[in-house]
């Protein structure tokens, strides 16, 4: 299933070399970072990586975006208004300046110069806000809060951090209300904490953070780990569910859910690195489900229904809308093992009367666009000739990543889920459920069983 997930993803994982120290000032027109509601990281000196979490697959997933010869990079965060990732390029003995990072992972520097932070710091711990005004820039936890106003980087606003002690190596903005929350390694007793910090005031509060069955038998108190070097929580960021995840530098990762007492629900894995920060960008504008049935269960020939759901989960109108699916992914060589029989929408304008899934892969019609709070469908049917795209499991499987942009041209994604009524199930807010949609079309006596 993870290589359908590939195949459907419409971004190239790429590797690419720059240094950032010979960039100039980039143009208004930069290509925008999808907004899907996975994570980014900057990871290694002294050859920064840029990597992509596909937080939809268990384990993690964890692809090389690019890298960035003869640069540290750290302070990330993503703007999701522009569609670009803020960072600071840092040196030996401080920092060379704010810089973007945009869809084609391209760096841009700011200059050295501007805005007027100072040089002398090296700056590990911040974050955009999630409305893409202010990026928050601090050395550990402690000291002073920058705010940066985007994109002008002008007027600078600060304020001295008090109360919370302790290091914290990255900071994540909140979704909904405007603090920024880290994992602070130096908490009472040995024990990790959790630090919550208000960029305004520059009060800091740390808090314990329980451990539960998922974790241990019965819940506990400062479960998150401690006691000083080497812990470092050098990533963090937000899912649109407003859950936390602390990425600890030696590759343990914590989903911490802030609904009542801080509490561990979830660990994940993923590479160490002695450098590491984290950014993400809060998905909860878009979303896709799609389900797929038959008129003759087990056995070919067969009329395959293919029902697709999009929705727009937002408050503004997205526009630019596209959905492509090759169904030659799922069901093998068109007019050989499938035929394409006929497509239809709910509203009768929304589909692209030319889609054969094959030749014209792209289900939306031009100029299409989705209201606040408003859906629609589109159905294709084919006639399944052979069952010879069948996996190792004997399904074929297949998903639909639906895209669109806001107003302000900001890209937004989802890969679709397995589901006939919504691309959100579990009603969190967060359209991160992204099961594959299969189908089983061998005959019983053609399948293939395991012995153990």
């Amino acid at each position: 299933m993870t290589d359908q997930r590939r195949r459907i993803r419409r971004f190239a994982l790429t590797t690419s070399c720059f240094l950032l120290l010979s960039m100039t000032a980039g143009s208004a027109s930069a290509q925008s970072l999808a907004c899907t509601g996975e994570a980014f990281l900057v990871q290694e000196v002294p050859n920064a990586q840029l990597l992509q979490v596909d937080q939809t697959v268990d384990p993690f997933d964890f692809g090389l975006l690019s890298t960035y010869v003869s640069t540290e990079i750290n302070n990330l965060g993503f703007d999701r208004v522009n569609g670009l990732l803020y960072a600071i390029e840092l040196s030996a003995s401080g920092n060379n300046g704010i810089f973007t990072i945009d869809g084609a992972y391209t760096p841009t520097s700011l200059g050295s110069g501007n805005p007027a932070l100072p040089s002398n710091l090296r700056f590990d711990a911040g974050d955009v806000s999630a409305d893409g005004s202010t990026f928050y820039v601090n050395r550990s936890g402690s000291g002073t809060i920058y705010s940066v106003p985007l994109p002008s980087l002008d007027p600078i606003v600060s304020a001295t951090i008090s109360g919370g002690t302790g290091f914290v190596f990255d900071w994540a903005a909140h979704p909904s209300n405007g603090l920024l929350y880290g994992g602070d390694r130096d908490g009472a007793g040995g024990n990790g904490q959790l630090a919550v910090l208000d960029p305004t005031t520059g009060v800091r509060t740390d808090l314990s953070v329980n451990g539960c069955a998922v974790i241990t038998p019965t819940c506990t108190a400062s479960a998150l780990p401690g006691g000083g070097s080497p812990v470092a929580y050098g990533g963090a960021w937000f899912n649109a569910a407003e859950r936390l995840f602390l990425y600890e530098n030696d590759g343990q990762i914590y989903e911490i859910d802030l609904s009542g007492t801080p509490t561990i629900v979830a660990t994940q894995s993923g590479p160490g690195s002695s450098r590491n920060d984290g950014a993400a960008c809060v998905q909860d504008l878009i979303g896709a489900a799609k389900t797929m049935s038959s008129d003759n269960p087990g056995d070919v020939p067969a009329n395959i229904t293919i029902n697709y759901l999009f929705e727009n989960l937002g408050t503004t109108t997205l526009s630019n809308l596209s959905a492509v699916d090759d169904l030659m992914v799922s069901f093998g060589t068109p007019g050989v093992d499938w035929t394409f029989t006929s497509i239809t929408s709910g509203s009768g304008t929304f589909h692209n009367t030319n889609y054969d899934g094959d030749s014209d892969t792209e289900l939306i019609a031009a100029a299409q666009t989705l209201a606040p709070s408003t859906s629609d469908t589109i159905t294709v049917v084919v006639q399944l000739q052979t069952a010879a795209a069948a996996d190792v499991n004997d399904m074929m499987c297949n998903q639909v990543q639906f895209e669109g942009e806001n107003p302000s041209g900001s890209l937004f994604g989802d890969l679709s889920t397995d589901d006939g009524s919504s691309s959100d199930p579990n009603a969190d807010g967060s359209p991160d459920e992204r099961v594959p949609t299969c189908i089983t079309q061998l005959p019983v006596s053609l399948m293939t069983f395991s012995v153990d």
